[in-house]
């Protein structure tokens, strides 16, 4: 083990633990700031950097059920650049949605005896769990549209939503152990 590298093992034994059981991983879209390469090689990339962290974990919890979670489909009201000025690829609704579709592609190749993915897009809302607000759809009507105020980031909704998943996942490995 190198310097400053992650040791659960390490952990475990500080705090009394024999081991670990399951571990569920989350990876967010921030590793896409300053992405100059094509989607997929990207995600190809961002995928090695996942099996790196799980090759840790399986080194020093080899009994582990390794749990990585996919990304949800970003907001479809928009809102991806709200919170960023409009200068990441992030902005770009399309391009975030094929890069999160490459990116789970990408980790359910990671799958295999102890390393599963847990399919976040399908149990997530992806039109009713970002920040939204209601605005005017112009200045000279009354009625209203939604327009998201944060594309990436869920609401407090929106993360029990993917708790639930996670749950369900949780009683799943269990009943099957």
């Amino acid at each position: 083990m190198e310097k400053g590298e992650v040791s659960l093992k390490k952990y475990c034994e500080k705090y009394g633990f024999e081991g670990i059981d399951i571990v569920y991983i989350l990876l967010g879209a921030n590793g896409l700031i300053g992405n100059e390469k094509p989607i997929p090689k990207f995600c190809e990339d961002v995928a090695k950097k996942a099996k790196t962290f799980i090759d840790i974990i399986n080194r020093d919890c080899p009994k582990a059920q390794i749990r990585l979670m996919t990304m949800p489909v970003p907001s479809v009201n928009g809102g991806t650049g709200a919170s960023y000025g409009a200068k990441l690829p992030y902005c770009d609704d399309y391009g975030l949605a094929v890069y999160t579709m490459e990116l789970n592609i990408a980790y359910e190749k990671l799958s295999n005896g102890y390393v599963k993915t847990v399919n976040i897009p399908g149990q997530f809302d992806s039109e009713y769990n970002y920040p939204c607000v209601e605005k005017p759809v112009n200045a000279r009507s009354t009625k209203t549209e939604i327009v998201g105020t944060n594309g990436l980031h869920p609401t407090v909704d929106g993360y029990m939503q993917i708790a639930d998943a996670v749950y369900r996942d949780v009683v799943g490995t269990i009943n099957n152990l």
